[in-house]
């Protein structure tokens, strides 16, 4: 032992005297002598083993410990980083909440260690992160190697899957989970080693069960994936909806493995026609508890018309669901059949507003639920070390309820846990697609157990229009043209610098959305470099847009009658074809002549205007 860490010892009773309280663990057989240095019991002690005033020496357990700084407030003597692991799905099905999740990690991290320091805390949190790919036994494979390199403090696992799959390791190896988005309600065990910063899904499922209710449905029939998770809240959404005299008929559990869910939509299809024989369409309606692979389940439910004859309602994994809503036929279906749908309603604390810019900043899109409970279960774990003034996992969950209780100016108005280690806080909005997209309106009150509408709409939805898309296309903002869509209005602008154009929903000016955006070089848009002119037009019941791209002396043609998913029509350029006066392409107008579209573009350095019959969008001809 250096004479440093000697020199240490000698003056630690001194220290002790005036704030210290640091225990640890005693190994077995070992029997310490404090002089005069008291402990509690018999299971701990203070850190230090006195074989004599003169001659103090060190466990081999705590040498290192008892060379490192000392914290100066009165708490916790621990080495100079504490490190616990993010375990996330930065890959595979979750990883669109895990990149997130992971990112709200960091900043927690980085603001706990801000917060160590104002109190004058020597020791740091340190983040490790861990990817799960969505995977439950890759899931286990990393805990096992944390806890090899004596990494036993995990912020994680995302899914209930990969929750489950680690669980019992953990207890027997005396690790701590905190999850920022496991809800599956299996999991709800008390004294175990798993705690969760959201409310398990036996809440979720009273929603549901308390929407159907409240939308008169009778008769449901359920569609779901096949893991615990979705198995658990499906079995919590039956039971509370039977409760309320609902019916629920026996429904499709397909695997989640499979990239093909014909079969499965086929038989809810025959369940559905069956089911209608006894109940009337308008109270009847599907369940559907999935992932991303409710757009092939829209897809092929969309050919089936008894399908689309009755309402579909979905869980929080479907809500807000982009996958959905940039796929045409799905998003036409959910629109069809009136897709509602759950999402946990979070309270924002105090940070929530820092959290929230700080990651639209780095992924420039909206944060989810899910980064607000990442980023408080890295500062409960932060503050039960700090409380318990011990790394200990076994300290930690002896504490953490005291602490998740105490919490406040996180970015969750509360984090008050239940016996299970789980969230309490358990009250959700509805979310609706629409022409216009998703949009909010309606929530759930788990105190009330009843639906708060906020709008005297059907379903209890307001025009609470969330973006599916980002500003990201208006570098070197030059055209604009407006386009009224289905009782909505949009601008369409040409983003000069980007090579691009964005489309905006103005319905509310003082509250401009983004819509879509579409590049140059991407999904067959070929003649955008540049991007100058706008000119909108309606041709045969579609509204298309004529965007022209000055570097490459060009015409885009764009169908923009789904906002949500331009699609290239087609595209000219100049010297091919006939066009010869397109080079420097810059203003566009549309006018309509004797039944025939067309659009006149200028031409900067050739001097020149061309005229282009558009009558045929897919197919534009040089006229002069």
């Amino acid at each position: 032992m250096s004479e440093s860490c000697q020199k240490d010892i000698r003056n630690i009773n001194a220290r002790l005297t005036k704030t210290w309280n640091v225990c640890f663990e005693i190994p077995e057989g070992w029997q310490p002598d404090f002089l005069g240095v008291s402990y509690s019991d018999t299971k701990l002690a203070h850190i230090v083993q006195f074989d004599s005033y003169q001659n103090p020496t060190c466990h081999d357990k705590f040498q290192d410990i008892l060379c490192a700084p000392y914290s100066l407030d009165g708490s916790i003597i621990a080495p100079n980083e504490v490190e616990i692991a993010a375990l996330l799905p930065l890959t595979g099905k979750l990883s669109p909440f895990g990149t997130q999740m992971n990112y709200a990690t960091e900043l927690a991290a980085e603001d706990f260690n801000a917060y160590l320091e104002e109190r004058g805390v020597a020791w740091r949190l340190g983040m490790v992160s861990e990817d799960t790919e969505t995977n439950a036994v890759r899931a286990l494979e990393k805990v096992q190697a944390l806890h090899a390199r004596g990494i036993d403090i995990i912020v994680g696992p995302a899914g209930s899957a990969q929750l489950s799959s680690i669980l019992a390791y953990m207890n027997d190896n005396n690790m701590v989970a905190i999850s920022p988005s496991s809800t599956a309600p299996a999991l709800a065990i008390p004294d175990d080693a798993a705690f969760r910063t959201v409310p398990d899904d036996f809440n979720q499922g009273r929603a549901i069960g308390a929407l159907l209710e409240h939308e008169g449905v009778e008769a449901v029939i359920p569609i779901w994936r096949g893991e615990v998770y979705w198995d658990g809240l499906v079995k919590a959404t039956v039971a509370d909806f039977e409760s309320r005299g609902g019916i629920v008929y026996e429904g499709v559990r397909y695997n989640p493995e499979s990239s093909e869910y014909s079969v499965s939509v086929a038989d809810l299809a025959d369940t559905v026609s069956e089911v209608l024989e006894a109940h009337d369409a308008d109270q009847t309606a599907v369940l559907i508890v999935a992932f991303d692979e409710a757009v092939p389940i829209f897809q092929a439910a969309a050919a089936h018309d008894v399908l689309d004859d009755i309402r579909w309602f979905g869980g929080e994994a479907v809500a807000q669901s982009t996958v959905i809503a940039s796929d045409r036929i799905a998003s036409q279906f959910a629109i069809d059949t009136e897709l509602s749908t759950v999402q946990l309603l979070l309270d924002p604390g105090d940070r929530a507003d820092s959290v929230s810019e700080r990651i639209r900043d780095w992924l420039g899109s909206e944060p989810t639920a899910f980064a607000y409970t990442a980023y408080d279960a890295v500062w409960l774990a932060g503050l039960s070390v700090l409380e318990s003034g011990s790394a200990d996992p076994a300290d930690l969950r002896g504490v953490i309820h005291q602490v998740a209780a105490s919490y406040s100016g996180g970015a969750l108005s509360s984090t008050d846990l239940n016996e299970a280690g789980d969230l309490i806080l358990a009250n959700y909005e509805i979310w609706l697609m629409r022409e216009s997209g998703w949009v909010r309106g309606a929530s759930y009150d788990m105190q009330s157990d009843s639906i708060v509408d906020n709008s005297s709409e059907p379903y209890g939805m307001s025009d609470n229009v969330v973006a599916l898309s980002e500003f990201d296309a208006l570098g070197g903002p030059r055209g604009v043209d407006i386009a009224e869509i289905a009782g909505r209005m949009y601008a369409v602008v040409a983003g000069w610098d980007d090579d691009g154009v964005q489309v905006i929903d103005i319905t509310e000016p003082w509250d401009p959305l983004p819509v879509s955006s579409v590049f140059d070089g991407e999904g067959g848009f070929d003649a955008l470099l540049g991007a100058d002119g706008v000119a909108v037009t309606e041709i045969a019941d579609r509204v298309y847009v004529v965007v022209t791209g000055w570097y490459t002396g060009s015409v885009q043609v764009i169908d923009i009658t789904d906002p949500w998913d331009p699609a290239p029509v087609s595209s000219v350029f100049d010297g091919e074809g006939g066009f010869d006066a397109l080079f420097g392409a810059s203003g566009v107008a549309v006018t309509e002549i004797a039944d025939r579209t067309y659009a006149v573009v200028a031409g900067w350095d050739d001097d020149g205007v061309q005229v282009i019959d558009i009558t045929e969008p897919w197919n534009p001809l040089p006229v002069s």
